[in-house]
């Protein structure tokens, strides 16, 4: 009986000895380091991930713990924005040799086509590379300048939208300045070319009363 109870109060002093280490400054500091290898195993994971330094991360996690943790997750991720400018790099020196090829697939086919007009040139007997003859082609050509409205003389509608709204055509142009000329119509009457072009008041097109009061 006695040895038990020796052996017993052997146990209780062994149990108090330790919670004492356990409540001790030393136990607090040893906590502490726990936290930080914690921290500083994970910052130095995912340090190495995002193409940071591993050992520099490891040393911020075990010394500001979640601190570091939450600022290397909010810091750019060097390692993405690497393959991103090197995927660009890459997509940059595609597009330059296209364009390369594009640009020399355009020269020879210009080349072509000077080819096949200098044998046209050549049975013709012209010569349509040089300015003078270019510009005697143009001249002999139809006009480029689009025709006046006094050309289309039979193409003219024109409507009054004071009360009823009524049109009234097709009439030529010089109808028209006579009835401009007796205030029959005036600024505000719309006239349109044709039976599909869109109806404008006088005022609205440029250039039409000087027309008219020709």
């Amino acid at each position: 009986m006695s040895d038990f109870v020796l052996f017993g109060k052997e146990n209780v002093l062994a149990l108090d000895q330790f919670i004492f280490l356990a409540q001790g400054p030393g136990a607090e500091l040893a906590f502490k380091l726990l936290v930080g290898l914690v921290f500083g195993g994970i910052c130095a994971a995912i340090a190495s991930g995002r193409g940071r330094s591993a050992v520099g991360w490891f040393f911020l996690g075990l010394f500001l713990n979640c601190i570091a943790l939450i600022i290397l997750l909010v810091i750019p991720d060097l390692k993405s924005e690497a393959e991103k400018t090197d995927r660009l790099r890459r997509d940059n020196k595609r597009l330059k040799e296209r364009i390369a090829k594009d640009r020399q697939v355009a020269d020879q086919r210009h080349e072509n086509i000077g080819k096949r007009l200098d044998v046209h040139d050549k049975g013709l007997g012209i010569d349509t590379s040089s300015s003078e003859s270019a510009s005697g082609l143009l001249t002999a050509g139809e006009p480029t300048d689009e025709g006046d409205p006094q050309e289309e003389s039979d193409q003219w509608y024109y409507r009054q939208d004071h009360g009823a709204s009524r049109s009234f055509g097709p009439v030529t142009f010089e109808k028209l300045k006579r009835l401009w000329q007796k205030h029959q119509i005036d600024i505000f009457t719309k006239v349109r070319m044709g039976e599909s072009g869109e109806w404008m008041k006088i005022r609205d097109i440029a250039g039409f009363e000087e027309l008219l009061n020709d």
